[in-house]
């Protein structure tokens, strides 16, 4: 995972691309629209049952047809091969129901990136 501070050194490897983004906040929703510019989709993941973004934020992310916002979303499970990360497995909270998303790259706030840091030992 790439924090989203790490955004400008990711760019050129995401291009054409699919791509998720963790968190419907302010910089969750701003790197969205960024990388809907130049990647081919972009996967929006927010834990809650509503985005805490900015309104102006949330109808440009809304205007945009390769940018797919799923809400009360739960991240049950990281998918790779052990050296290369290749999707989530996400659940809906409202239903239970689970689904795995592939991408290129997943962007995540800082504070995730932290966390996870914890628990790698």
């Amino acid at each position: 995972m790439v924090s989203i501070s790490a955004l400008t050194a990711m760019v050129l490897s995401t291009k054409g691309k699919d791509v998720a983004v963790i968190g419907g906040g302010n910089s969750g929703i701003e790197a969205a629209i960024d990388l809907a510019g130049i990647c081919r989709h972009v996967t929006v993941l927010e834990f809650a049952d509503a985005m805490r973004a900015d309104e102006v934020l949330q109808q440009k992310v809304a205007s945009l047809p390769n940018v797919e916002v799923f809400l009360s979303t739960q991240t049950t499970a990281l998918l790779g091969d052990g050296q290369k990360l290749s999707g989530i497995r996400v659940k809906d909270r409202t239903n239970d129901e689970e689904r795995d998303i592939t991408f290129r790259r997943c962007l995540c706030p800082d504070w995730f990136v932290a966390k996870q840091r914890c628990f790698q030992g």
